[in-house]
């Protein structure tokens, strides 16, 4: 996997400590932010792992390719 979920969950965590310590409110608005963000990304490094193949399918109904009609289990587009 291209990164690691639980690393972005102790960076987040990190970046909260530092929010509940730092003196300056603009600190602790930007590294509450911040660990919002990683969050989010450990979330979508999670979703990506989980089901590689919905990027994939998006992108065929995008241009218009569909497994409708095709035999069960086939994840190949089939041709409009």
């Amino acid at each position: 996997m291209p990164g690691d979920p639980q690393e972005c969950r102790r960076h987040a965590l990190t970046c909260v400590r530092l929010a509940q310590t730092s003196a300056s409110p603009q600190a602790r608005e930007e590294f509450a932010s911040l660990a919002n963000t990683w969050l989010r990304l450990a979330t979508d490094l999670e979703q990506d792992f989980l089901d590689p193949m919905d990027d994939a399918d998006e992108a065929d109904q995008a241009n218009g390719l569909t497994t409708k009609g095709a035999p069960t289990g086939c994840r190949r587009p089939l041709e409009p």
